[in-house]
């Protein structure tokens, strides 16, 4: 594509070359896909429990909910 071969290495978007698929790259391709959105949607899920258990607790300060709730989101963000 640049003017130069590389033989044996792994370009992962290069799976469709010359009109035919490359089997392993297209499957790498799609294992990291899900693996990212499995863990995409762990996260997420984790994050909604812990705003609920922050909006539900009763023995913290308005103050500490108020950190707490800063910081998670801040991880969020991350």
């Amino acid at each position: 594509m640049y003017g130069k071969r590389i033989e044996g290495a792994w370009l992962v978007f290069d799976h469709w070359r010359n009109n035919r698929l490359n089997i392993s790259l297209f499957i790498t391709i799609t294992l990291m896909n899900t693996i990212a959105i499995f863990l995409l949607i762990v996260a997420s899920l984790l994050a909604v429990l812990t705003f609920s258990h922050i909006k539900k607790a009763h023995k913290i300060s308005t103050q500490a909910v108020q950190l707490q709730k800063k910081l998670l989101i801040a991880l969020c963000a991350q």
